[in-house]
């Protein structure tokens, strides 16, 4: 998507959709799994809603973009566990969610204040953001806007029906593949919308160019083999970074630590630019990297990401590194722990 920025037009109907959503609370009988399909009318793309609410904490609807976008909210949906904070950031979406005011920065007031609009009371006040892989929650462009839109008018058509009929979105024969869409069709030059049930399969994996210094995978794979674990992991740190890119970001550590001593062999700071993918591609050859300032061959290394244990499987053969997947790993909570505490014990002293 470009990005053009909305006209006052397009933000008066966005928050005009939106504020007939939150009248209408389809969170009171709508569960956040319960997702269905829009196409826009634009570019073809199916975007898929998900109202979140349902307790009454997070007042939110989500347009989850593509399958990917729906595939990736699916998984983190369906797992009992905890989930580390990056997950949802990384789905790819569209959202408008309800918050107190103290939520909206400057520029969100000031939208707001130009539009001539009024809002009050907790849970109130629109905030539109755009979610991408990596970075920053951010403001919407023209055409994001606009496809918001659509979803939310969308919804106010799906939602009572999915109240007076709870079968409505689930699909027939639990086929899980199938899902409702909203399409558009031109009629006599106007747009009407209609459900079709649709056939959604995940997207295929995204082929990711991994980069090895073929010397270095040599360099390890000719060490000798030693009794020492490792353990690795790939985390979003919490605070973005605003440098040379178009929107923040959110830094990406690779930490690799030796379980039995706790030493740090590397950890290393990369960012989603110029895409999420080409940042992954980065991490083989960074943990190579940390594995070699050991200088004997670990027995294992163990990680705690099915995406990370994935990712380093291809090291496997041309390395002779063994890797496991584990629940937990302790060496680097407690690591991460000190460095958190060491940094607290930095702030400012008490009189």
């Amino acid at each position: 998507m470009s990005d053009v920025q909305p006209s006052d037009a397009e933000w008066r109907a966005l928050f005009a959709a939106a504020q007939r959503v939150k009248e209408l609370a389809p969170w009171q009988w709508m569960d956040e799994s319960a997702v269905f399909g829009v196409e826009n009318p634009a570019t073809g793309e199916v975007g898929f809603v998900s109202v979140m609410g349902n307790l009454g904490e997070h007042l939110a609807v989500a347009l989850y973009l593509g399958p990917d976008g729906l595939y990736n909210f699916l998984t983190i949906e369906s797992q009992d566990y905890d989930l580390p904070p990056e997950s949802i950031l990384e789905v790819p979406q569209l959202q408008v969610s309800f918050e107190d005011r103290d939520i909206l920065t400057t520029q969100d007031r000031n939208l707001i204040k130009r539009l001539g609009l009024k809002f009050r009371g907790r849970q109130s006040w629109p905030w539109f953001r755009s979610f991408a892989p990596g970075m920053f929650p951010w403001y919407l462009t023209a055409a994001e806007a606009r496809f918001l839109t659509i979803a939310l008018d969308q919804l106010m058509d799906v939602a009572p029906r999915a109240k007076e009929n709870e079968d409505l979105l689930v699909a027939p024969d639990e086929d899980a593949e199938l899902f409702l869409v909203r399409v558009p069709q031109q009629r006599d030059g106007v747009l009407e919308w209609e459900d079709r049930l649709q056939k959604v399969p995940p997207p295929e994996p995204a082929l990711i160019e991994i980069l090895i210094d073929p010397n270095l995978a040599d360099q390890v794979r000719r060490m000798k083999r030693g009794n020492a674990a490792l353990e690795v992991e790939f985390s979003m740190l919490p605070s973005p970074v605003n440098d040379d890119s178009p929107r923040p970001y959110f830094p990406y550590m690779v930490m690799t630590l030796e379980s039995n001593v706790g030493f740090i062999l590397g950890a290393d700071l990369i960012r989603p630019l110029p895409s999420f993918e080409s940042m992954i591609a980065q991490i083989p050859n960074i943990v190579l990297t940390h594995v070699s300032r050991l200088q004997v061959r670990p027995a294992k290394i163990q990680v705690d990401s099915e995406r990370l244990f994935v990712l380093l499987q291809g090291l496997g053969e041309r390395t002779k590194l063994k890797f496991e997947l584990v629940d937990y790993l302790p060496g680097i909570e407690a690591a991460k722990a000190s460095m958190a505490a060491f940094m607290g014990g930095l702030g400012p002293e008490e009189e």
